[in-house]
């Protein structure tokens, strides 16, 4: 433990800030930290000198995870970062890196991150936009528009767009889901629309429709089966990866038929929203 016995040191304080500093910057990178030069911030500045002074850490560790927020970072990736934290501080070695434990932070410091991260989420979402900042999918009222464009040039060129594309939903097993913190419900819905855009990468639409449901205006061709089944094992790995999250039963995967009308169509989306 870097932390000094008297929190009332300012000239020594300021060198434990320093190489609490930069021994957390190596451990992040260790762990995986995507991009070195964009994890200096000064919310990460505010966290040492919390930490060396002994003063409370519920502020700063919030307005990190703002901060990561602000700056594009994925929860998963902020969460990593705060476990590498969390190893300087109870790893005496100072010769190599700490290694991260995201299982043994304490809850509460990754509720204080994680609802800090969302609340970025949230004021985005009030700004308006057409993209959800935490899973990457687009908004319901987009899909509606995206549903609508194709609805119309599938009447201009004769090809009926129930005939064209269907609807792939993911749904997230809510009364499962309400046993877990709020972070591990925001990792769940991560991985879903990670899940998503990699299976379905032929210029479909992801959209997320509420908290626990995510869908794909996907082609109906030969390949929707299989990669119904890519998406229904990809989520499965990942889930069971996580040890907040432990299993694949979590998720529920299916296609919707779209039928002939724009207006049928959104009253299936609202059906699947509900």
């Amino acid at each position: 433990m870097i932390v000094p016995t008297d929190p009332g040191r300012i000239g020594g304080g300021s060198a434990l800030v320093a190489r609490l500093r930069r021994r957390w910057h190596a451990a992040s990178m260790l762990s995986g930290w995507t991009f070195g030069g964009d994890w200096a911030a000064p919310q990460v500045d505010e966290v040492c000198l919390a930490v060396v002074a002994r003063l409370p850490l519920a502020g700063p560790l919030a307005a990190l995870g703002r901060a990561r927020a602000r700056a594009g970072v994925g929860l998963r990736e902020t969460l990593v970062d705060l476990a590498a934290l969390h190893a300087v501080l109870v790893d005496r070695g100072e010769a190599e890196p700490a290694v991260a434990d995201p299982d043994g932070v304490p809850a509460k410091w990754v509720r204080l991150v994680a609802e800090g991260w969302a609340d970025t989420l949230d004021e985005r979402t009030a700004a308006g936009g057409v993209t959800d900042a935490l899973t990457g999918l687009v908004t319901p009222a987009y899909l509606r528009t995206r549903l609508r464009e194709l609805y119309l040039a599938g009447a201009a060129d004769g090809r009926p767009v129930d005939r064209t594309h269907a609807l792939v939903a993911v749904a997230l097993d809510v009364s499962a889901l309400s046993g877990l913190a709020g972070w591990a419900r925001l990792v769940a819905m991560t991985l879903v629309g990670e899940v998503l855009r990699a299976v379905f990468d032929e210029g479909e639409t992801h959209a997320i429709l509420r908290p626990s449901v995510g869908v794909v205006l996907a082609l109906r061709n030969a390949r929707l089966t299989d990669r119904l089944v890519m998406t229904r094992d990809l989520l499965a790995q990942r889930l069971a990866a996580d040890p907040e999250l432990g299993s694949g039963d979590l998720v529920r995967v299916w296609w919707e038929p779209l039928p002939a009308t724009h207006a049928e169509a959104c009253a299936v989306l609202d059906q699947l929203g509900r």
